[in-house]
């Protein structure tokens, strides 16, 4: 008789090892987004995605959720102001090796992109050019939301990308609507799959507060600034753990929604 691998004990350990990494991912990036280190977490999620792929090497999902431990840890080192390159190379090439199971894994390409997207937050903030990293991370995203149209996270990461892109065009005096008009399209795109998704809401928020302090027409910037408020507004009820993360937002709305008189 034929054994069914998807049953077997050896398989059901893999699954159970990647759906524990992906937890333990999760939740260290919420820790991450509350403000606390989310170290025990992404150990455990390494630790577990190691073990699926000590029992199946090609099992490219476990690929995936290694590179994103790894990721969530770039992301901790780059917003304390630490070196993230060593993870960046790391949640990278675990990314790849997923590719060169599967080439058609969106979540690879996701990944990918988000990597990109950190690596070029660190360049700008040692003031060096962002761009290389922004645009294959870009080039990653797109292939993702191609082969996976309906998956949320593709435009998510993509309209964080145009958010950071935009402030980066800003800073150097090259124009930031483009990045922001795109930034914008990702988020309704993703809205229109999943209405309500807090993370799409706040970036919406930041985008229109971005377009917002471009915009030279009183009438238009108070609009703008408006919007950007409500859309803050409902994520932080769809998600109240956003509220950390985009307090930036929140005191820059209020800050120029309170010198303006608009609300």
């Amino acid at each position: 008789m034929a054994v069914d691998e998807r049953k077997s004990p050896y398989a059901c350990h893999v699954f159970a090892c990647v759906n524990l990494a992906q937890l333990e991912v999760s939740w260290g990036e919420h820790e991450l987004d509350s403000g606390r280190a989310p170290d025990p977490y992404l150990e455990e999620a390494i630790r577990s995605a190691q073990e699926a792929l000590r029992i199946n090497a090609g099992y490219s999902s476990a690929h995936v959720i290694l590179a994103e431990s790894h990721r969530v840890r770039a992301r901790e080192l780059t917003e304390r102001g630490a070196d993230p390159l060593a993870s960046v190379r790391a949640a990278r090439r675990a990314a790849l090796e997923s590719l060169e199971i599967n080439s058609s894994d969106a979540a690879a390409y996701v990944s990918l992109g988000r990597v990109g997207t950190l690596e070029a937050r660190w360049r700008a903030a040692c003031g060096e050019d962002p761009a290389p990293a922004l645009d294959e991370a870009k080039a990653h995203l797109a292939r993702a939301i191609e082969l996976d149209p309906a998956e949320v996270s593709g435009y998510v990461a993509m309209a964080e990308l145009c958010r950071r892109a935009a402030g980066w065009s800003g800073g150097s005096g090259d124009p930031a609507l483009p990045e922001i008009e795109q930034g914008l399209r990702m988020t309704q795109e993703a809205l229109a799959l999943c209405a309500g998704h807090g993370e799409s809401l706040a970036l919406q928020a930041a985008l229109l507060l971005r377009q917002a302090e471009c915009e030279t027409q009183r009438a238009l910037r108070d609009g703008l600034l408006g919007r950007a408020e409500e859309a803050l507004e409902a994520a932080l009820r769809c998600n109240g753990h956003l509220r950390r993360k985009y307090a930036p937002e929140t005191e820059r709305i209020r800050e120029l929604t309170g010198v303006q008189g608009t609300r």
